[in-house]
């Protein structure tokens, strides 16, 4: 058993030394703002505290919520959210009678931004059902996160982009 506890201290070191920053590393601070509804749906709420959750299941982030959202769409905006938030990132759902969108903003990146979003139309033209919904929504989520860890960021209006920006992430 002594043996077993040295080998697990020294594991430890071992981390420390190749990855220290891996391993002492703080979650990021996610503020998930209020869903922009547009539809007729009532889902604001539904889908602002999913939000939460996914990230909250990312095991990487501390998730806080609030009651007001960005009050524009331009660098200085999303600036002043910045300055009235905890957040190291702010997050939200957009949805459409058409798609579900989940935006990114991160603090380091005041000008950039990342959004993906998925159809909620069906070929078939089949009533919208909260299946398609959920489905929809968590595909989107997945793929903000994967463009968000590959630093996959575009400019916002009126914002300069890094060298590695990209275009919207969208897949039907």
């Amino acid at each position: 058993i002594q043996s077993f506890a040295f080998f697990r201290v020294a594991l430890l070191a071992l981390g420390l030394v190749l990855s220290p920053s891996a391993l002492l590393a703080e979650n990021r601070k996610v503020v998930v703002l209020p869903t922009t509804d547009s539809t007729s749906y009532g889902l604001s709420e539904s889908l602002q505290y999913g939000l939460g959750v996914l990230y909250q299941e990312a095991k990487r982030f501390d998730v806080f919520s609030a009651t007001s959202g960005v009050q524009g769409f331009t660098p200085e905006a999303i600036q002043a959210t910045f300055e009235s938030s905890p957040g190291d990132i702010l997050s939200f759902v957009y949805l459409e009678e058409s798609r579900i969108s989940v935006f990114l903003f991160d603090r380091t990146r005041p000008s950039e931004f990342i959004v993906s979003w998925k159809s909620l139309n069906e070929e078939n033209s089949a009533p919208l059902t909260s299946e398609l919904v959920e489905t929809q929504f968590r595909a989107a989520y997945a793929e903000m996160l994967a463009s968000y860890d590959q630093n996959s960021f575009q400019s916002l209006p009126g914002g300069q982009a890094t060298d590695n920006s990209m275009r919207v992430a969208r897949t039907e």
